[in-house]
């Protein structure tokens, strides 16, 4: 079984349908709002439709120079004064699977809000992002990330979570507290591997429950949070060995997480920090991967030139604690570390201490009609890397030109080098309205 090679994904059941509690407290409160007088708030609607060449997927596999449709489409309403509606919803042809299905579609968001009650409480999917440093957040570990979809920004990869969200003034800053009822994994492409399959099975585990306190124009923005849950990256299990080989499944690890941010502005400069401390419980069942604790610590210094050019240059470092136990049976210890491996490559837990260097440039083009943003990462020690470029034009108000390219280099054992499949360039021209 050679793990330096990826894994093979055996389609797993359909995801769970969304908690049925949160989808009656939705429709309960659009009743009501749609049986009062009608307010004079008309629906924003707004979307963006795109046509692209990708030169690979993102499957870690050979598909090549693949043609995409993508469709995305957004909904702002308020249809009482009191009551907002907001929903994003997307669709594409893109291969996101290991199968022959190419046409997929979601919701990124869709949540209602009692915009002027107190915390102003909001009910469904809805987008949580953590953090104020740039590409690497430690504390960013609610809304699930696609790594498998095709799609220009990383933002776009990412959905919100399903459950009860409060956003609550509390002195200087707000409380921002969710329960969510619907936990997923990011989504990970695989690869395949001979005699190894994945099945990938959806995850029924306890609500998440998320605090958070965020201070926002003082002299030091800062936040502190806790996160009380499951990592959202899938734990590898062996369900079974057998002559034609080895079936793992994913499972969830639980999860808290205690950190911060803290971002100073000084003239043109910007200082920027982040820290989490994650603790996982370590499995006493040998054919379950391991999990660590770990600190991460992100250090930013962020810099704006004239014409608007910004550069940023961050350091960071993750330093998993504690060590894993043995299996006490031989064969059970040569699959426990093989099993170690594969786990390390997914999570980037592949070495005990791993620290590295982020840099990003970006400025705008032909009289702010377009745009560069350039970001390269480099990683110890394996010395693995990346480089990604995009630049963006606006032919007119509506159509945009978009083109860009994503290197992964570095050893096959790394979390990059094993990337290196979905090393790719892009071309892609869009319709917003």
């Amino acid at each position: 079984m050679h793990w330096r090679q990826p894994l093979r994904r055996r389609a797993g059941a359909r995801p769970c349908a969304r908690p049925r509690a949160f989808a009656c407290a939705v429709a309960c409160i659009l009743g009501v709002a749609l049986q009062a007088p009608a307010s004079a708030a008309t629906p924003e609607v707004s979307g963006e439709a795109t046509v692209g060449v990708w030169s690979s997927s993102r499957l870690l596999d050979e598909r090549r120079g693949l043609a995409l449709a993508r469709l995305r489409a957004s909904l702002d309403w308020q249809p009482q004064e009191w009551l907002a509606v907001v929903a994003e919803g997307w669709a594409t042809t893109a291969p996101e699977h290991d199968t022959d299905t190419r046409a997929t579609a979601g919701l990124r968001e869709a949540y209602v809000q009692a915009r002027t009650l107190p915390c102003q409480p909001a009910f469904g999917q809805r987008f949580v992002a953590w953090g104020k440093t740039d590409a690497i957040n430690p504390t960013d570990q609610l809304s699930p990330a696609n790594f498998r979809r095709l799609v220009a920004k990383d933002s776009e990869q990412r959905a919100g979570v399903w459950g009860l969200h409060l956003n609550c003034a509390a002195g200087p800053g707000r409380l921002q507290a969710h329960l969510l009822d619907h936990f997923r994994f990011n989504t990970l492409p695989f690869g395949s591997t001979a005699g190894v399959s994945i099945t990938e099975k959806p995850p029924s585990v306890r609500p998440t429950l998320a605090v958070r306190y965020d201070v926002l124009g003082s002299a030091a923005d800062w936040s502190l949070g806790w996160i009380d849950g499951h990592d959202l990256f899938p734990t590898l299990a062996v369900r079974g060995v057998s002559p034609q080989g080895v079936e793992l499944v994913t499972t969830a690890t639980r999860m808290q997480l205690f950190g911060g941010d803290l971002a100073v502005s000084r003239g043109a400069q910007v200082y920027r920090a982040e820290m989490a401390w994650v603790q996982h419980p370590i499995s006493d069942n040998p054919l379950t991967a391991r999990r660590r604790s770990y600190l991460q610590a992100v250090v930013q210094v962020e810099t704006s030139f004239a014409e608007r050019e910004t550069l940023a240059l961050q350091v960071f470092g993750k330093q998993l604690s504690g060590s894993l136990p043995a299996a006490a049976d031989p064969q059970q210890a040569a699959l426990q570390t093989q099993l170690q491996a594969a786990q390390g490559l997914l999570s980037n837990e592949v070495d005990r201490r791993q620290v590295g260097l982020t840099l990003r440039y970006a400025r705008p083009l032909w009289a702010s009609r377009g745009d560069v943003d350039l970001f390269a990462l480099w990683a110890y020690p394996q010395r693995e890397w990346l480089v990604r470029g995009r630049v963006g034009f606006e032919v007119d108000a509506h159509w945009r030109l978009s083109v860009g390219a994503d290197v992964f280099r570095g050893p096959a054992n790394a979390y990059l080098g094993r990337l290196r499949p979905n090393s790719l360039a892009f071309a892609e021209l869009s319709y917003a309205w």
